[in-house]
């Protein structure tokens, strides 16, 4: 028997039908979906369960790739006098 993976609540709002009722992934209110991208009762829910994500933000640094000036050249924004 295969074992299913269970969803979080947030990946089954996105699922859910509009006028469907739901529950909110961090307060676990529930409510019926009023759009289809609705995955949480409040603007304040959806910020908090952002804001908790920390690796959502995470900057990369291309700089050992590349210098400015070949990256200038590959995307031609700039002249060098070579």
């Amino acid at each position: 028997m295969a074992k299913k993976k269970k969803k979080g609540l947030y990946k089954i709002n996105k699922e859910a039908k509009v006028g469907e009722i739901i529950e909110c992934p961090i307060c676990h209110t529930k409510f019926a979906k009023r759009q289809y991208s609705q995955a949480f009762c409040s603007t304040s829910c959806k910020d908090r369960f952002w804001n908790s994500k920390g690796d959502r933000h995470l900057y990369v640094d291309y700089s050992d790739d590349f210098g400015d000036h070949e990256m200038d050249e590959m995307y031609g924004v700039a002249e060098y006098n070579c």
